[in-house]
């Protein structure tokens, strides 16, 4: 039985919003390294290679390739008086906010070597991010009710998204008003504040001895567990791809700039493309919110089935739609339905997945964790096979139109192969009501 159905705990609304504002500064922090830092480098060195940006990304980003180690000791190891979650996202979200307020310092004392100042900081801020979002994760788990999960999953990632999308262009525009170095100094601070609201939510206490490679062991050898990563796998195979070329999309068709087949180029003049960027991304991260709201509602209050379902129709109408040759004003109308397909499909994704990985009381955080892992590496394999049929098309054509359909159809067809693994899955592990019912 179920931890929850076994004490009376009492799930209160204030939770969300705690847990939401937590999703959100890291989704900010993301942002900031992903659009800022390229630009913060530039200002100070006057030139860089793109080949620097490029490794700069991949270093950062490891955190994130490991969080099941982070789920591990969020599992197996607490304090008594705070319990099994919440020093580890205290701690690991005070360390990414000094991080980050220490950045100007650092850099003004050793400016010539702010490459490695800035891979060194970036890469301990997302160790605690990385932490803190497994944890988090967790959390969640051990004291929502089951037929919640898909609403505080749709909001929470929804919100992390927001961050990660609106984050960087929000932060430019606040660089019209005061100093990027005070930018960083108030995020650092801000991350410590927020992570200080985590004392206001009740947990749940558990057993303290946890046989976690016993667990782990069983994840593994239990053929049902694999089902679900495979799904897992191609729950994001077209994200990592899809926000950036659609935005390049809308930016070629709004005669923005230019492009010869599948090669882009900016139009003579001076041309700022921040503002145009920031636009297309918050009209994204809008249809992201919306569509994460209301597939979690749809996961909890009719199934987790029909809300899978659902995603698949939107994702695959809102990637078709694209091929029409309409104004800019309808194809950006266009790009809120692909960031509402997105954000319903990460919140059905997080209820089912959720619905396994409580089947583990003692390791849900680890189990969540591992099945983002396979997510991420989805991820990374769509980034791989989209940039293949870029670079095919580009050989066969000039026709840039026709290379942009042909990729969103391959996107609209790969976002479907995952069915195959939903299928496999056990209603009875991932439902939170029976037919009965």
């Amino acid at each position: 039985m179920d931890i929850l159905e076994e004490k009376e705990y009492q799930f209160k609304n204030v939770y969300i919003l705690i847990f939401s504002m937590l999703y959100l500064i890291q989704g900010i922090t993301q942002s900031m390294f992903m659009v800022i830092i390229p630009i913060y480098l530039l200002e100070i060195l006057g030139s860089i290679e793109a080949s620097t940006i490029a490794f700069l990304g991949s270093i950062i980003m490891i955190p994130f390739i490991i969080k099941i180690i982070f789920g591990a000791l969020s599992d197996k190891y607490g304090i008594k008086k705070l319990g099994r979650r919440k020093p580890w996202i205290l701690g690991a979200l005070f360390f990414s906010g000094l991080v980050v307020m220490f950045l100007p310092t650092l850099v003004s004392a050793n400016p010539s070597a702010v490459v490695a100042i800035i891979i060194l900081v970036g890469f301990f801020s997302m160790f605690g991010l990385a932490m803190s979002d497994t944890v988090i994760d967790g959390f969640i788990l051990d004291i929502t009710p089951k037929n919640q999960l898909g609403r505080i999953q749709g909001v929470t990632w929804g919100f992390r998204s927001v961050g990660i999308v609106l984050g960087g262009p929000v932060i430019l525009l606040f660089m019209y008003i005061m100093p990027l170095n005070l930018i960083f100094i108030m995020l650092g601070i801000l991350t410590i504040v927020f992570a200080i609201f985590i004392l206001f939510v009740k947990d749940i206490e558990e057993p303290r001895k946890v046989n976690y490679f016993s667990n782990l062991k069983l994840i593994i050898s239990k053929g049902e567990n694999w089902k679900l990563f495979s799904y897992s796998f191609f729950t994001a195979i077209i994200d990592g791809v899809i926000f950036s070329v659609i935005s390049l999309y809308v930016l070629i068709r709004a005669g923005i700039i230019a492009a010869e087949g599948a090669t882009i180029e900016m139009l003579e003049g001076d041309i700022n493309l921040y503002e145009p960027i920031a636009l297309i991304s918050s009209i994204a991260g809008g249809g992201i919110l919306l569509g994460a709201l209301l597939g979690g509602y749809i996961a909890d209050l009719k199934s987790r089935r029909f809300a899978y379902y659902l995603s698949l129709v939107l994702i695959t109408g809102s990637l078709l739609l694209l091929l029409i040759p309409v104004s800019v004003v309808i194809l950006l109308i266009f790009v809120i339905i692909v960031g509402s397909a997105s954000g319903w499909s990460h919140a059905t994704f997080g209820s089912i997945a959720s619905g396994y990985a409580r089947e583990y009381h003692e390791v849900r955080s680890s189990y969540f964790a591992l099945s983002a892992s396979f997510v991420n590496f989805g991820t990374m394999l769509g980034l791989i096979l989209t940039g293949i049929i870029f670079e095919l098309m580009s050989e066969i054509t000039s026709d840039t139109y026709l290379i942009y359909s042909v990729v969103f159809i391959f996107m609209a067809i790969l976002s479907n192969v995952g069915i195959i693994a939903f299928l496999t899955l056990d209603p009875k592990i991932y439902e939170h009501k029976t037919k009965k019912q």
